[in-house]
This record gives structure tokens, C-alpha cells and sequence, in this order.
């Protein structure tokens, strides 16, 4: 992928466990790795069970999950001490992510080990580069715009993640991703909100009987204060 100002590639080679029911599954490097459902019933009036469970989403979960996700607890209750491990490319660079299910704090990245909060940082240093004090970006929220782990992820094509419950934190993570200015965008924001608060407060006192009373006779009486 490229952006303005940086260019960088990372792409993903494989997705394994530590134990033998889990098919490994080995992702396409050089093109599009592709995971399809059969439909079984075509006759099938419910069109969410038309597809085989062959593990989509689970796989996108997993791959979530060894790039730093926080804790999955029903990982660590269905799946005790289980291993997964995703080997990808950066920039010509093979790393090999290794995380627990009973030991989520921890992720080993090839020889070393490090706790999220840190491996999150590695990643977001060697991938996106974030502006030092830029704001609402992280290499989670710029990671689930190209992995999208949610099923809303794909209904709504600009939020990948529904925990963002501000407007501004998807416009920052988008104009980031297209090469925009960052400051123009955040003061762009700021300019909105504040508009909306002027524009809130001037309906209230519109609304508001005693000063509509007040204003409308154009009264120059002296208010008290007490």
C-alpha cells in the first residue's frame, strides 16, 4: 500500500495453530487469497445459513488476534492454550507473530517478546508511521480499514469498527489513509463542533420564554445580581 508522503508492504504468508485440527492455512503471496462458502441449500429461506461454516470469520478473527486485538475471553474459556501463529512480510521482512489464548498479554515477534501495548507500537513504527501527537490514530484503527473484523466492517464502507463512536476519529483514520492533512481535518472538526454549540445554544435561548420575553420588548432594565 501507498500513502502520501510513505510507501510501505506488508502481506500475509500463513496462519497456523499448535494443534493438528487446525488447518494451516497458507495465503496467496504474490495475489488475491480468496475463502469461499459452498451453498449447500439453494432452496434455503434463511440466506445466513446458506454458506458451510469453512471459518471466515474466525480466520479474520485469528488474524486479528496475532496482530495485537485486545483479549478475546471466549478464545481463552473455548480454546485454552492454544497458539496461533502468522507469518507476514514488511517490507521484505519475514516476521512471525506467535500469541496464547491463556497468555493474551503476551506476543512473542520472532526471538522477542514483547506486551501488547509495546507490539502494537513496533508494528505502527515499521508500518504506518504516524505523525508524532496525531490524534485518534493508532495502528489498530488503521490496521481494521484493510482487515475488517466485523460483519458492520462491511456494510459501512468508511468505519471498519463500530466501537468508534465518534465522528472524528473515522474522518482522521480515512484522511490518514488518503494522504490529507491532518490538521485541516482535525480543525475542520473542531470548527463543526463548535458551530453546532452556537447553534444549540442560539434555539435554546430562542426557545427559552423569559429571555424571548426580555428581548422581544427590548427592555433596558438592569439585571441584579445577587
Amino acid at each position: 500500500k501507498s500513502m502520501k508522503g510513505m510507501k510501505f508492504s506488508m502481506y500475509l504468508i500463513k496462519l497456523s495453530a499448535n494443534h493438528p485440527s487446525f488447518h494451516t492455512i497458507n495465503f496467496n503471496p504474490v495475489g488475491l487469497s480468496l475463502v469461499v462458502g459452498k451453498q449447500h441449500d439453494l432452496e434455503q429461506p434463511d440466506q445466513k445459513k446458506t454458506y458451510n461454516g469453512v471459518g471466515k470469520s474466525l480466520m479474520i478473527r485469528l488474524i486479528h488476534f496475532c496482530l495485537g486485538s485486545n483479549s478475546i475471553e471466549e478464545f481463552e474459556k473455548k480454546i485454552p492454550d492454544w497458539t496461533f501463529s502468522l507469518v507476514f512480510v514488511i517490507d521484505n521482512q519475514v516476521f512471525t507473530a506467535i500469541r496464547n489464548t491463556s497468555k493474551q498479554m503476551k506476543i512473542r515477534l520472532n526471538e522477542e517478546e514483547y506486551n501488547l501495548k509495546d507490539y502494537r507500537a513496533y508494528l505502527e513504527k515499521l508500518i504506518f508511521k504516524i505523525p508524532s501527537e496525531s490524534k485518534f490514530l493508532s495502528f489498530r484503527s488503521l490496521i481494521s480499514r484493510f482487515i475488517r473484523p466485523f460483519k458492520t466492517s462491511y456494510t459501512k464502507v468508511l468505519y471498519a469498527d463500530p466501537k468508534e463512536k465518534k465522528e472524528i476519529q473515522n474522518m482522521m483514520n480515512v484522511a490518514y489513509l488518503l494522504g490529507l492533512d491532518l490538521d485541516l481535518t482535525l480543525r475542520k472538526w473542531e470548527l463543526k463542533e463548535e458551530y453546532e454549540k452556537i447553534e444549540t445554544q442560539r434555539k435554546n435561548i430562542k426557545s427559552d420564554p423569559v429571555l424571548k420575553e426580555f428581548f422581544s420588548h427590548y427592555q433596558d432594565e438592569k439585571i441584579p445580581i445577587v
